[in-house]
């Protein structure tokens, strides 16, 4: 794994002002910049040169579409590699350090309220706001998101646990930065999707336990678009590809155990059992929960996505009159990212047996 002072150390002066320039971009409009800006100030030579160089694990580009438009955006690695780095680690330490102690005086609590957080590590609204910005990012957070500028609230994360026996809180931001540092992986939009769901070694391995390779690089692409979707507020958007990527995942999954999860099919729902990737998204739920191949915590979550087709179909949409909120796609985005987790965790853990 890249050491992040060595990786700060070879920034450039050039690219050391770009990244600092699409932060405080964020940090001031709650926007990141258009490629036009940052073309304009630093010169579209220049800028598109020094960014390329940086690679798509630290600055990427992404699409605005209101107003359609192209913007640059940093990720979590690219915000530690900004000049006020330090205070911003600093603010984080503190944030987990907070989150340890309610953990101990409360191992239940689940979920994080602005307000709570402002009072007891004082600090003023810039820094409340800035600390939500820090937290999204870095996805220090559980099966929840609200990331507005105020009163918002986050989820607990889930290796909360762990973190309580962390010596080093430091070590564990900077880790979680560098977790897919990838010097090849593209800026461009379109070229880091292709990239991706090629399935490299190191972005494919997220999906490695998906045994059917097209749908594994089906499912590395949406999972792909669909974090650029969820960060660009496209509620239906989202909740259709969480859908179609968390019926994807389990098709193949319970396909490897074909006989079995048929039999528990028919016990489950009295009736023949057709194929396995004709069966609608709840009874692929169902059926996974009764093969302890999804948690009841995944399978509660999951009815999240129980009417993603019927997004699908706009006369079914109209006459259930389906309303997609924000807290709607939030909870839709992270029941994927628990079940990917849990499903990746199994298939570490087979390896292992």
């Amino acid at each position: 794994m890249a050491n992040i002072e060595i990786v700060r150390k070879k920034l450039k002066k050039e690219q050391q002002q770009i990244i600092n320039f699409i932060w405080d971009h964020w940090i001031t409009t709650n926007k990141w910049p258009s490629s036009r800006k940052v073309h304009h100030k630093f010169g579209r030579t220049t800028a598109l040169a020094a960014i390329t160089n940086l690679g798509g694990s630290v600055v990427y580009e992404i699409s605005d579409p209101s107003p359609r438009k192209k913007c640059y955006a940093l990720t979590f690695l690219g915000v530690l590699l900004t000049d006020n780095s330090n205070n911003l680690e600093d603010l984080l330490v503190r944030y987990i350090k907070f989150l340890i102690e309610r953990f101990k005086n409360n191992p239940e609590f689940n979920q994080v309220k602005s307000d709570d957080v402002k009072s007891s590590l004082h600090l003023n609204e810039g820094e409340t706001s800035l600390l939500s910005k820090l937290i999204y990012l870095s996805r220090i957070w559980g099966n929840s998101a609200s990331p507005v500028a105020k009163n918002w609230t986050y989820g607990v994360p889930d290796d909360i646990d762990i973190l309580v026996e962390t010596e080093d809180l430091l070590d564990y931001i900077r880790e979680s930065a560098l977790k897919n540092y990838d010097l090849d992986l593209p800026v461009t939009e379109r070229n880091r999707l292709t990239y991706i769901s090629k399935g490299t070694k190191k972005y494919g391995s997220e999906f490695d336990f998906i045994s059917d390779n097209y749908m594994r690089k089906l499912i590395a692409s949406d999972w792909v678009e669909l974090q650029k979707i969820h960060q660009a507020k496209g509620y239906k958007s989202c909740l259709i590809l969480c859908g179609g990527i968390l019926e994807g995942i389990l098709i193949d999954v319970l396909q490897k155990n074909e006989n079995e999860a048929k039999y528990n099919y028919k016990l489950l729902f009295k009736k023949k059992a057709f194929s396995i990737d004709r069966w609608r998204l709840e009874e692929l739920v169902k059926v996974a929960e009764k093969l302890n191949i999804l948690s009841q915590g995944s399978v509660h979550l999951s009815q999240a996505l129980r009417e993603y087709r019927n997004l699908v179909h706009p006369g079914l949409h109209r006459r259930r009159k389906i309303e997609i909120s924000e807290e709607d796609a939030d909870v839709a985005y992270n029941t994927v990212k628990i079940c990917l987790r849990e499903l990746k965790n199994k298939n570490e853990i087979k390896k292992l047996e």
